[in-house]
């Protein structure tokens, strides 16, 4: 449990004691990363606040709901990527392996613009124009970037519990250092309905989580199919 004080102008502060993360709001979590990421910050202090952290691993909560950047604003990708596409599940699943490897900066960047949607204004509906969303993201803070990181990585965690078949568990001793990158895309053509570009983008704009319970089912299916040849 770890205790945060909410100051109030003209009123009596409010103390807040936290038991797990996801308990916290939006405004909270990312000041608790503002800490974590700040020079001044004792090492003991972080070492335990990390430890913290990491005692609650995985989440159905996407804590990060709204964020503005240079007149844009963007969306997060709901409680247990609900409002995740496909196609945006796939782009983000591969930079946040990539960037879990490699730790380069344009990873997370690409990431990150995988992850959030931009909200488009009245204007933008009326005149459409190019906007490069990994340009802008790639301006906010990093604390406020490795909050998305984490907040995606629990998440991810719980996802695998649902899709037991599209991410097989692993022994702790199995774990690998690296993640191997994912291919989503060869699932996804598994069920397209035919070989044109359309047939992948109706599969890439659906639902993420529906694409990945019928690409769930598949493997299952598959997986009964060889045991009964054997």
């Amino acid at each position: 449990m770890i205790t945060i004080e909410e100051k109030r102008l003209f009123k009596q502060n409010i103390i807040h004691e936290i038991d797990t993360w996801d308990e916290m709001s939006q405004v909270q979590f990312l000041h608790l990363f503002f800490i974590l990421n700040a020079a001044w910050y004792e090492k003991n202090d972080r070492l335990d606040m990390v430890d913290w952290l990491y005692s609650n691993p995985e989440s159905q909560n996407f804590l990060i709901t709204e964020m503005k950047i240079k007149g844009k604003t963007y969306k997060g990708p709901g409680d247990m990527f609900r409002k995740l596409t496909m196609g945006q599940f796939m782009f983000a699943d591969n930079y946040f392996c990539r960037y879990h490897n490699d730790h380069k900066p344009e990873d997370l960047d690409k990431f990150v613009a995988s992850v959030l949607t931009r909200k488009k204004s009245f204007l933008e509906w009326i005149f459409p124009r190019e906007v490069n969303d990994t340009k802008v993201l790639s301006h906010l803070p990093e604390h406020a970037k490795q909050a998305i990181l984490f907040n995606y990585g629990a998440v991810r965690r719980k996802t695998t519990k649902q899709f037991t078949h599209v991410f097989p568990q692993k022994q702790p001793d199995q774990a690998p250092r690296k993640m191997p990158l994912p291919r989503w895309d060869k699932h996804m053509w598994k069920l397209a309905d035919g070989p044109s570009d359309a047939d992948f983008k109706k599969i890439a704009d659906s639902k993420a989580l529906n694409i990945l319970q019928k690409i769930d089912e598949l493997i299952e299916e598959s997986e009964k199919a060889n045991r009964k040849k054997n």
